[in-house]
């Protein structure tokens, strides 16, 4: 499967799918590589993140970017409690 979704994936963003377009989710908002990262796709995952993607506390902290997750935190030490992706970033 992987194959094919990396394919549509591509496909989406080189037609300029917005890759900070969130979702409503009771108590979350999301964005396609918060679904990505979840799903554990990490090919995926590579292709927002190619493209530009926004990386938030929550998608640094699971990628393993301790740079960007230092980053964050010396801007807003209240990120590291940041639970508005549905993902923790303790993981």
């Amino acid at each position: 499967h992987r194959g094919p979704i990396a394919g549509i994936v591509r496909a989406l963003v080189q037609a300029g799918a917005d890759l900070e377009a969130r979702t409503e989710r009771e108590r979350e908002s999301r964005t396609p590589l918060h679904d990505s990262i979840e799903l554990g796709q990490p090919k995926i995952t590579e292709l927002p993140l190619a493209s530009g993607a926004y990386v938030d506390m929550a998608s640094a902290a699971i990628l393993g970017r301790l740079d960007r997750v230092r980053e964050l935190l010396d801007a807003d030490s209240a990120l590291a409690n940041d639970l508005s992706t549905g993902l923790s970033p303790l993981g």
